[in-house]
């Protein structure tokens, strides 16, 4: 049984950029709009995985009429694997522009953006409206993952859970995190150390019996 795949992999990852994230993120605050990648896995028609690397990704960011490119930082500080980071701001005017931290691999990009419970850019809700229900919903540590496997697509979400063998979804929870991964769709869903189920809606799910 192969376990460790590209998907399994990948969400190893989005739990460090989670922990290193949202301490970037902190309290900043950011109006609901942000887009989700479409079908293909493009953001804003930008096709991060598409072969163009991480300087085009870049340059790509930085023409979108939506991300000032003023805005667009690459940090100037040393860093170990194969990802980049870049920070930039989606929104055509500063005050009300949503803070973003993209996380860039050859085979995958992580959107990390600034969430607090009054103002997310992004709640669970929206996802659904915007998506449909997702194939599964996996509770990993410290969030939930909505598993679009045919988008290639993972949307992670705040957990409230409280130590109950239940943990109620709500569509007002905030999302924090999109990842989008180059993965076969019939292995995205090879999670095999985690609770996951199938999507029912909105309300409680059994953790624990």
């Amino acid at each position: 049984m192969r376990l460790l795949t590209t998907a399994t992999l990948a969400l190893l990852v989005t739990a460090a950029i989670l922990a290193g994230g949202l301490r970037w993120v902190g309290m900043q605050r950011g109006p609901t709009g942000l887009p989700l990648p479409d079908e293909h896995g493009c953001w804003q028609s930008i096709c991060f995985l598409d072969g163009r690397g991480f300087t085009g990704a870049r340059l790509a960011l930085e023409a979108l009429p939506s991300v000032p490119s003023a805005s667009v930082r690459v940090p100037n500080e040393p860093l170990t694997g194969d990802y980049r980071i870049v920070y930039f701001q989606y929104g055509a005017r500063q005050f009300n522009a949503i803070n973003v931290m993209m996380y860039w691999f050859p085979y995958m990009y992580s959107f990390v953006f600034a969430s607090s419970p009054t103002g997310p850019a992004l709640h669970m809700g929206d996802v659904i409206a915007a998506l449909g229900p997702p194939r599964r919903v996996i509770f990993a540590a410290g969030s939930l993952v909505l598993s679009y496997p045919e988008r290639h697509l993972r949307v992670s979400v705040a957990r409230h859970w409280g130590g109950q063998p239940w943990e109620f979804l709500s569509p007002d929870d905030p999302v924090i995190t999109f990842d989008v991964v180059v993965e076969e769709p019939d292995t995205m869903g090879a999670i095999y150390y985690v609770p996951n189920f199938a999507w029912h809606g909105f309300g409680p799910y059994q953790l624990e019996e």
